[in-house]
Parts: C-alpha cells; sequence; structure tokens
C-alpha cells in the first residue's frame, strides 16, 4: 500500500501522460522509469534544450511531466504526483518513503561528479555503494520489487553510459549487472514520440483535476494563463536535478 494518499478515485485512471525532454539526462531517465514501473502509457515529446525553456517551467532545464493542463517540473514533484495518481504499484514497496526521496539529491551528486571525472576508482566506490545493498541476495534495493530507491539509483548509471561513460565496472560486477538489466527491462508501455510547441501545447486538454496536497506541501502550486489557451498549473521540484 502506497505512503501517500491516493486521490484518484481507483487504479483504472485515464489520463494522458506527457514528458517533454531533451531525453538525456539523468532526470528523464528517473521519469522513464517510473512511468514504466507504474506501467502507464505516455508520449516523449523530445525537445531540444532551447525548446525546453520555451514550456511552462523548462526554463530550469529540467524534464516537464504534464497531465492535462497540470505541469511538474523535475522528477521530484512528478513522482509524489504519480503516486497519488495510481497508488499501486508503489514506489515504495517496503514502506520507507523517506530514504528513496532523500537519494534524490544523491542520485544527481552521483552523475554531476562522475560525468565530469573519469577515475575509475571513484565510479567504482558508487557502484559499491549500490551493490552492497543487494548483498543478501535481493533482487531490488527495498526487497524483491523495485521502487524509489532504485530508480534513484539507475538513472545515474543509464545517463553516464548515455554520455559515453566506460561502463566495464558495472558490468563485471556479478551483483550489480544482473540488477541493472532488471531495472533496464521493467516495464512494457513504451512511450509514443509526438511534436508539441508552446503554441499547441494545451489543444483540448480538459481541465484535469488540481488537488495534489503532497505536492503542495513540498512545492506551492503557480496558476498562468498560457498564451491564448487557457489555464495552467505549474509545481516545480524543490530539489535541483
Amino acid at each position: 500500500m502506497s505512503v501517500l494518499p491516493n486521490i484518484s478515485n481507483n487504479d483504472n485512471v485515464n489520463f494522458e501522460i506527457i514528458l517533454h525532454s531533451t531525453g538525456t539526462d539523468p532526470d528523464h531517465q528517473r521519469l522513464d522509469r517510473i512511468l514504466a514501473l507504474k506501467k502507464l502509457p505516455w508520449s516523449f515529446n523530445l525537445v531540444e534544450q532551447h525548446e525546453l525553456a520555451n514550456l511552462p517551467g523548462g526554463d530550469e532545464g529540467q524534464p516537464v511531466m504534464q497531465i492535462g493542463r497540470c505541469f511538474f517540473v523535475g522528477s521530484f514533484v512528478s513522482i509524489i504526483a504519480l503516486e497519488q495518481l495510481k497508488a499501486t504499484p508503489t514506489f515504495f514497496p517496503n514502506g520507507n518513503c523517506g530514504m528513496p526521496l532523500a537519494l534524490a539529491w544523491w542520485s544527481s551528486e552521483f552523475f554531476r561528479v562522475l560525468r565530469d571525472n573519469q577515475d575509475d576508482g571513484l565510479f567504482k566506490k558508487y557502484c559499491t555503494i549500490i551493490s552492497r545493498q543487494i548483498i543478501d541476495g535481493r533482487h531490488f534495493l527495498q526487497g524483491s520489487l523495485p521502487g524509489l530507491a532504485d530508480i534513484h539509483s539507475y538513472a545515474p548509471l543509464w545517463a553516464l553510459k548515455k554520455h559515453g561513460r566506460d561502463m566495464t565496472i558495472l558490468e563485471c560486477d556479478a551483483l550489480l549487472a544482473p540488477w541493472y538489466q532488471r531495472m533496464a527491462n521493467i516495464g512494457e508501455c513504451r512511450p509514443k514520440k509526438i511534436n508539441l510547441d508552446e503554441n499547441n501545447l494545451l489543444g483540448k486538454q480538459s481541465l484535469f483535476e488540481t488537488n495534489f496536497p503532497e505536492c503542495d506541501a513540498i512545492a506551492d502550486k503557480e496558476t498562468r494563463r498560457w498564451k491564448d489557451q487557457g489555464k495552467l498549473f505549474l509545481w516545480r521540484s524543490p530539489l535541483v536535478n
């Protein structure tokens, strides 16, 4: 059971999710794995960095998740919103909510430091931190099911590989390599690619439910008018990813 309040009537929620992203940073992969774990269909609007800046909240350079007229900037607040919209499967399989959420900062620093540092010794230390969590034979960091802790640990490794990092250390780790592959294999829903810009962003989207109590607790909701397309609602992640 989710440790956050579920604001949907049931788990058969019908809503469209669009991820606006450049597709290369750890935050994009966090959201990709998050949506895969929730088994939610979604669309991917691939944009260049300068195009992202033209979208609501995109000026911070983070991916933006759109649900109807609601926009969530960065993975942190998007995670909170999705857990409330669809409680199962949960991001917190052993009931521990605090530690996985706190890993957001560690995950971001992991990527930032190692992106600019080719020191294999440092990379191995980071990999060892993760592999030690599954040394008892568990498949995922919080037990038999994947959760947010796994996603935060997986995303920077994926991004480093995307940026050309030599992954031999990871591939030779008898614990980490199978875990990494299990994370890569999560989810059957792959995104459909669409093309949107700021001039056709909202289209005929209905005014989606905007009561996200946990999001409101960590980020102020902004209400905006967007060009001639009407109102939208925006939450920004409190962490820089």
